[in-house]
């Protein structure tokens, strides 16, 4: 997880706690039963584990889509090596020295 990523969930997390902290308040100062507080703390809580399991669920489908993304680069890269050595071998059995990778070619 990036910082960016640990950053978002802390805001999060920060945000409800705090929302918790208001909801309770309200509750007590309405003379709400220790189970009524009790069900909204559980609620809060179980609406924070819905959000960061979707959190998680995206980061996951964006590490799947980069994983992909890697190996249609990694196969790209591939082929291209092999084109390289297809036109090199050609321009050696063209008589045409193919030097050292970044060095001019000499005809």
């Amino acid at each position: 997880m990036d910082a960016a990523t640990i950053g978002a969930i802390s805001t999060i997390a920060v945000s409800i706690l705090g929302i918790f902290g208001t909801a309770i308040s309200i509750l007590a100062s309405r003379g709400k039963t220790k189970a009524e507080i009790g069900k909204a703390v559980t609620d809060g809580f179980s609406q924070l584990t819905l959000g960061y399991d979707k959190i998680t669920d995206q980061l996951q489908e964006e590490r799947s889509a980069l994983a992909a993304r890697v190996r249609e680069l990694e196969a790209e890269r591939r082929d291209l090596a092999k084109r390289i050595l297809q036109l090199e071998g050609a321009l050696h059995a063209a008589g045409i020295m193919v030097p050292d990778r970044g060095e001019p070619l000499k005809i």
